[in-house]
């Protein structure tokens, strides 16, 4: 159990670096490529890697959707 702890732990940590680091791209970019020992690594994807994944998310969300919609259908059966 501690070591679940410890790993949640950590988890939130990276977290709030992450978000740290990332509002302090917007004011220097540099910096956070020097923090992360990246000297030009940048991810680029074209427009149609970008349409797909803009896909499969609506759909991924269209699938938790329905599954929520038949639990709360469940739920209030049970209630009833």
């Amino acid at each position: 159990m501690f070591n679940h702890w410890v790993e949640d732990y950590n988890d939130n940590w990276k977290l709030l670096e992450n978000v740290a680091l990332l509002i302090g791209s917007f004011e220097n970019p540099e910096a956070v490529r020097k923090i992360l020992g990246k000297d030009s690594e940048t991810f680029r994807s074209s427009d149609k890697d970008f349409e797909d994944t803009t896909r499969q998310i609506e759909e991924a969300s269209k699938i938790l959707t329905e599954k929520e919609k038949r639990a709360a259908r469940r739920r209030r059966k049970v209630k009833e």
